[in-house]
């Protein structure tokens, strides 16, 4: 099986950083390089939404 990422192929890449009171999350749009940074509190609904 070949597990090497062919950047093409995604339109985006999610980061989180999951700790236990509060998670950042940053979106990178690959077609514009543009960044969007959001934190959302460590609750069942919150993460769901």
């Amino acid at each position: 099986m070949n597990t090497h990422l062919e950047i093409n192929q995604y339109r985006a890449f999610v980061g989180i950083d999951w700790v236990n009171d509060k998670h950042h999350i940053c979106l990178q749009d690959l077609t514009t390089n543009k960044r969007e940074f959001s934190v959302i509190e460590h609750k069942p609904k919150n993460i769901d939404t």
